[in-house]
C-alpha cells in the first residue's frame, strides 16, 4: 500500500519487493532508502532532479512537488514500477525511454506527453486520458532487443488529434486499438507519403473507431492503409 502526500513518501512493503524510494522537492533532494543501497540522484538548477544510477530496481515513487527533467530515468534498465501523483499531468522527452523492465505506471491524469517517453519499455496497456491531444512522435516506439514486445492494447480519446511518426513503431504484440476520435486523427508521416505510426505492428488485428466514422477512417490520408482492420467499437 502506498501512502504518499507533500511531506512524505512512504510504502508499506511487507509483502512486495520494491527496493528504492524516492522523493523529490523542489529546491530539495531527500531520499528514502528501503532495503539496498541508496539511490544517486544528480541535483540540479530549480529544483530538478535525473537519476545517476541505472540500476534502480523496484518502485519509485514520485510525489506532486517533483519537476522531473527530459530523461530523468532514461535507461534505468531494471526499473519496474512507478507511481507518479494525481497532481502530476506531463511526462517529459525521453522520461522512461530504455526502462525495459517497466511494467506498471499509473498515468490516469497525464495530458501531455513528451517524445520517446516509453521507448522500450514493457507496459502491456496504455489509456490515455481525456484531454489529451497529441500522441508524440516515437511514443512507444520499440527500438531495443533487451524489451519483452508486451504491448497489447491502446486507448486512445475522443480529443486526440495527432499520432506521431513511429509513435507505435515495432509494437509487435500490439493486437487492439481503440480511438475514440468520431474525425480521423492526422497521423505524421515519417516522410511524404510513408506513415510509419504502427509499421511492424504485425499483430494488430483491429482498430475500433466509433460507428458513425469507420468509412470516414477507411478514406482518411494515412488511415486509409489499415482500412481492412477498421470496425466499429460496438461491434
Amino acid at each position: 500500500a502506498l501512502a504518499l502526500d507533500d511531506q512524505t513518501a512512504s510504502i508499506d512493503n511487507e509483502s512486495q519487493d520494491f527496493s528504492f524510494g524516492i522523493r523529490m522537492e523542489t529546491g530539495d533532494i531527500a531520499l528514502s532508502e528501503w532495503n539496498l543501497n541508496k539511490l544517486d540522484l544528480d541535483e540540479l538548477e530549480n529544483g530538478n532532479a535525473k537519476a545517476k544510477d541505472t540500476n534502480i530496481i523496484g518502485l519509485v515513487v514520485i510525489p506532486s512537488t517533483s519537476n522531473m527533467i527530459s530523461g530523468c530515468f532514461l535507461g534505468c534498465e531494471s526499473l519496474r514500477e512507478v507511481y507518479l501523483s494525481e497532481d502530476i499531468t506531463q511526462i517529459p522527452n525521453e522520461t522512461f525511454a530504455y526502462c525495459y523492465a517497466l511494467q506498471n505506471i499509473n498515468i490516469e491524469n497525464i495530458t501531455s506527453f513528451g517524445e520517446n517517453c516509453f521507448d522500450s519499455t514493457s507496459l502491456v496497456k496504455i489509456i490515455i486520458k481525456e484531454g489529451t491531444t497529441i500522441i508524440p512522435d516515437s511514443f512507444f516506439i520499440i527500438e531495443d532487443d533487451p524489451v519483452s514486445l508486451s504491448l497489447a492494447y491502446v486507448s486512445l480519446p475522443s480529443t486526440i488529434t495527432s499520432i506521431g511518426n513511429s509513435a507505435f513503431q515495432c509494437c509487435e504484440n500490439l493486437t487492439t486499438l481503440i480511438i475514440n476520435k468520431s474525425t480521423p486523427p492526422t497521423l505524421v508521416p515519417h516522410y511524404e507519403n510513408f506513415w510509419n505510426n504502427f509499421e511492424y505492428c504485425d499483430e494488430l488485428l483491429t482498430i475500433y473507431v466509433p460507428q458513425s466514422s469507420v468509412n470516414v477512417y477507411k478514406s482518411a490520408e494515412g488511415w486509409s492503409t489499415y482500412a481492412d482492420k477498421i470496425q466499429a467499437i460496438n461491434c
